[in-house]
């Protein structure tokens, strides 16, 4: 496959499904390590107890699921901890922004001092905030940009019409992929 086409191809799945693929293939991952590491304890678990060839197989397959579903359950863990590390970053990054642009308009120096670094850093845990509470929204945004910016770089006439047809697959994508969020979402229970 040429690279034009993997371009175009991860640009059209990350623009048409992106959040979904995120939220799948992280829950997919977290099973599989999750899995694997059962097995492997329930395989040690059996040998140092001695369990005989019947049971064995039932201990082994019963750690394994135990193992996926811990798996599946530290992975969204580490998800979340990811999320919330790069919305701190963002925020930091946008705060320091903020003090240069006001530190050059004053006319002043914009050394770091502890305001500047409390500044900063109350930016970071307000963006870490907002990642995990705007989570599929972040989301949505990021895989939109990277398909758009995919796409844009394997079509040659995107490419060429650079930059009204990245906005206009953006944005594009945004919409469909909000759209997809809103009609999956999970539904409360009627009671």
């Amino acid at each position: 496959m040429s690279t034009d086409a993997s371009l175009t191809l991860i640009g059209v799945v990350l623009c048409a499904v992106g959040w979904f693929a995120l939220w799948f293939g992280t829950r997919l991952v977290g099973a599989v390590i999750g899995l694997g590491l059962g097995f492997c304890f329930g395989v040690l678990f059996s040998l140092v107890l001695g369990i005989a060839a019947g049971s064995r197989e039932l201990v082994e397959l019963s750690c394994a699921a135990v193992g996926a579903l811990g798996g599946i359950i530290f992975i969204r863990a580490v998800t979340s901890f990811v999320l919330a590390f790069t919305g701190f970053l963002f925020g930091v990054l946008v705060g320091r922004l903020a003090i240069d642009l006001y530190a050059s308009a004053a006319g002043i120096d914009a050394a770091a001092s502890s305001e500047t670094i409390l500044v900063a850093v109350g930016c970071g845990v307000v963006g870490a905030i907002l990642a995990l509470w705007l989570r599929r929204a972040v989301v949505i945004f990021v895989t939109a940009f990277v398909g758009s910016t995919f796409l844009c770089a394997g079509v040659a006439f995107l490419h060429d019409t650079l930059p009204w047809s990245f906005a206009a697959i953006f944005a594009g994508s945004c919409f469909l992929q909000a759209s997809l969020a809103k009609l999956f979402r999970r539904r409360p229970v009627n009671e």
